[in-house]
Formats: C-alpha cells, sequence, structure tokens
C-alpha cells in the first residue's frame, strides 16, 4: 500500500545496485528526460504528459501537465533557478511554471535555450541558408528588440546547455565557429580536415563541444573549449551519438 517509502541510512552495502529507482508515472513512452541545472530535479516527458520529480526518490513532486494540445516535442531545459521549463514543439516553444503548474507565454522559434548568465531566452531562426538569433525576456515572453544575432554559410548549429555558445558549422569551409551571447563577436574558430559534418552536441557542462560527421565509421572531433584542446577518434556507432555525462568524473560518455 505505501511503496517507496523506505530508505536505508545505514549497513548499506560496499556495492550498491546501480538503479536508484523506477518511476512508473507515464502511461505512454517517455520521448524526451531533462535534468535541473542542479540536478535535484528531473521532467519526463510523453507524447501527452510532463511529470517534475525528485532526482533523489523518483517521487513525482509537480505535474502531471497536459501536453496534448501542443504537438510533438523537440527539446526541453529547465530556467537557470530550476523553476520554470522550455517545451520546444517545432516552430515554438512554451515556457512552463512548475510551482503555478501552468503557462507563462509562449515565443516563436525553432531551437532555444536560457542564457543563464542574464537570464534572456534565445530562439533560432532559419531564413535562406543563415540564422538569426532573437532574445526574449525572460519573465515575461517580450521581445528585445535591439539584439539580435545573424550568422551566414550556415550548415549545422546547436545552443550549450548554459546559454553561453552558439555552436556554428560553416557550409563553404571546414570550420567550426563558436559565437557567444555575451557579445557577439570574435568567435573561436575550430578547422577540421575535411568531411561532410552531421552535427553538433555540447557536454551537459557546456566545456566540451562534439562534432559528428556523416561517413561511417563515423569520425568524431571534440574540443575542450577553455583550452581548445582536441582529441579525434573513428568508431561505428549504430545511430547517432550524443555526449550524455562530464562533470561528475573525468570521463565523457558518449
Amino acid at each position: 500500500m505505501f511503496p517507496n517509502t523506505l530508505a536505508v541510512t545505514q549497513g548499506k552495502p560496499s556495492q550498491w545496485p546501480m538503479v536508484e529507482f523506477t518511476a512508473e508515472h507515464h502511461k505512454d513512452p517517455v520521448w524526451n528526460l531533462v535534468f535541473s541545472p542542479d540536478e535535484s530535479t528531473f521532467a519526463s516527458i510523453s507524447p501527452q504528459t510532463m511529470y517534475v520529480c525528485s532526482s533523489e526518490t523518483g517521487h513525482c513532486i509537480s505535474g502531471p501537465f497536459e501536453l496534448h494540445n501542443y504537438g510533438n516535442i523537440y527539446d526541453a531545459c529547465f530556467s537557470p533557478d530550476g523553476k520554470r521549463i522550455l517545451l520546444g514543439f517545432g516552430s515554438f516553444a512554451v515556457v512552463w511554471d512548475i510551482e503555478m503548474g501552468e503557462e507563462q507565454f509562449k515565443i516563436e522559434g525553432h531551437c532555444f535555450a536560457f542564457i543563464h548568465h542574464d537570464g534572456r531566452i534565445a530562439s533560432m531562426h532559419w531564413v535562406d541558408g543563415h540564422i538569426l538569433v532573437k532574445f526574449w525576456d525572460s519573465s515575461n515572453g517580450a521581445l528585445i528588440p535591439n539584439r539580435l544575432l545573424e550568422v551566414n554559410d550556415v550548415v549545422v548549429t546547436q545552443f550549450s546547455p548554459d546559454g553561453h555558445f552558439l555552436a556554428v558549422g560553416r557550409k563553404s569551409e571546414d570550420v567550426i565557429e563558436l559565437w557567444t551571447f555575451q557579445d557577439g563577436k570574435d568567435p573561436q574558430r575550430f578547422k577540421y580536415p575535411s568531411g561532410k559534418l552531421s552535427s553538433l552536441y555540447f557536454s551537459p557542462s557546456s566545456d566540451t563541444l562534439m562534432a559528428v560527421f556523416r561517413e561511417k565509421p563515423r569520425h568524431i572531433y571534440l574540443w575542450r573549449l577553455d583550452t581548445q584542446e582536441m582529441v579525434s577518434f573513428s568508431h561505428d556507432f549504430g545511430y547517432e551519438p550524443h555526449v550524455v555525462h562530464s562533470h561528475l568524473t573525468n570521463y565523457l560518455f558518449i
């Protein structure tokens, strides 16, 4: 009658099971899962419903929130304070207040990120082979009119999880540029040998950038953004790889 209520405080085995808990809130397949910046909570998202749960116990602490009126979710991220979630639905995003349990506002765009150092929201817009990055007030969703970043000759883009960087793969040359949202000037440039760039991914802590190429075996480049150190390797991944974790250890898990 009272499942998942016991917690062992003494006498734990020396090798604890890797599975901390199993959360079985959803009735549909879980399509997306995102952690808050301090990793104390996570949001699990199915096509119809979102739950916000404790990372320690798996218990639902907010929700369920019904999402069936919006469409398919393509990305999700927490606000820097962990009190709101931004849900991307293709051509627009919804900012959801977890404590109030309601939608705050909608903004337009195709890819989104909270900018952690000043609280703005960035959105990406593709226009005839180049991209515009617009900025929004995260308190009310108002467009900030005089802040705009435009980048031409683009083939692939990616926001960093902390909203500090925009990574851009160029069409006309074998180079990846790293733009910052603090000034939007003088991007870092990372050159790579010729190849068809497929995608860009940041590590969750935003300190490593991974470039993936289409050819099999897939060639992977990894850049440490603080030291600009680069390593590369090839591996025949069955699917497009992602950097899933890095900051708790000295390793990257791909």
